[in-house]
């Protein structure tokens, strides 16, 4: 169903992505492939649709905090371990240290006898490798391991990349600036600097391309729908906010269009309030430059705004360090020397004043 708001699992409910699928497809017979797109354009959904036999970690619970532990990452593999591969457990982690054996069920150590996540790695490796099968690690919204302290998880991927044969990665992100400032891969002090890898940049839709996911999924529900257009120049092309219109029109909602713009601007409120969660000094300029950027800016337009606002000289450095935050974590974009909100959707969120907390 197009408009299920959960994500896909099945291709047969994905609409269109024929390249991206057949990217990933390809990609995945590779060490490494990296997946970018704004937040709800269907990362999730693609490789949950496409990849069978696959561990899937989910770092997104984390954007919240401050900080990641070594802790926090073994028990995020040791859920997805005892989730993906039930029925494997016994076979793939005998004679492990830091590994305990329970029943159905593997307990990995993080405090006394510690596991290395990097035998957990092998272990797998060795298994699937003596089957003559692929298994793929994915990684969602990877870069919050930014936080991770004390421990470089690139350091296992890039050992990974050269020395095993059968675990292959997936790491995905809708924070791009913030995903490539993890990853490094062109960094030369990056432990994954010179890896060859796949990248799959998953765009929102086009105007054609949303009224005719409008179309074909009310056509699943015999709705003879004419009013995509009106729908498109609302939302936006994000996949996300175009299925959960129509999900809430097709379950007779008496305001579909006000429900979804309600829904989109929590979401986005909280999605900033995870943000500014460690730049709380910062809140009101970062909420002044969102709400300035409802309408394309300029630098010095913005900076303007700022400061009639404050009463207060911003220095030119503080803004500079300010927007390219926003941008790294796609709350804006920069376009012809101007800089605007990267989803039509936030407009709602910060045109007017809101609140993080004691914020």
């Amino acid at each position: 169903m197009l408009f299920d708001p959960y994500p896909k699992n099945n291709l047969n409910d994905l609409y269109d992505r024929r390249a991206e699928i057949e990217r990933l497809q390809n990609g995945v017979k590779y060490p490494l492939t990296v997946i970018q797109g704004l937040r709800r354009t269907g990362k999730s959904s693609l490789v949950k649709s496409v990849l069978n036999d696959m561990i899937y970690i989910d770092i997104r619970k984390y954007s919240g905090k401050g900080y990641i532990s070594y802790r926090d990452l073994i028990e995020e593999f040791n859920n997805a371990i005892n989730r993906d591969l039930k029925d494997r457990l016994r076979d793939v982690f005998k004679n492990i240290s830091g590994i305990n054996i329970l029943g159905n069920s593997i307990s990995l150590s993080w405090k006394k006898n510690r596991v290395r996540l990097i035998d957990v790695l092998n272990a797998i490796d060795d298994y699937y490798n003596n089957n003559n099968k692929n298994i793929i690690i994915t990684i969602d919204e990877i870069q919050e391991l930014i936080k991770l302290k004390g421990y470089n998880f690139l350091n296992d991927i890039a050992y990974s990349f050269d020395n095993f044969k059968s675990i292959k990665f997936v790491l995905t992100g809708s924070q791009i600036g913030a995903l490539h400032n993890y990853l490094k891969m062109d960094d030369y002090n990056s432990p994954l600097y010179g890896r060859a890898y796949t990248l799959i940049d998953l765009k929102p839709f086009n105007r054609e391309q949303s009224m005719d996911f409008l179309k074909k999924g009310f056509n699943e529900f015999n709705i003879d729908f004419n009013d995509a257009e009106n729908v498109y120049n609302t939302l936006g092309g994000i996949p996300g906010w175009l299925a959960y219109y129509g999900f809430r029109y097709v379950n007779n909602s008496k305001d579909p269009m006000n429900e979804t713009i309600k829904n989109a601007r929590n979401t986005i409120i909280m999605e900033f309030c995870n943000f500014i969660a460690n730049r709380e000094m910062a809140f009101k300029r970062y909420y002044l430059i969102l709400n300035k950027c409802i309408e394309r800016s300029s630098w010095s337009e913005i900076k303007n705004y700022i400061e009639n606002n404050e009463g207060n000289i911003i220095p030119n450095s503080v803004l500079n360090k300010m927007l390219n935050n926003l941008i790294d974590y796609s709350f804006i974009k920069k376009y012809d020397e101007k800089y605007e909100l990267i989803d039509n959707m936030m407009r709602y969120a910060f045109k007017d004043r809101i609140k993080c907390g004691n914020m």
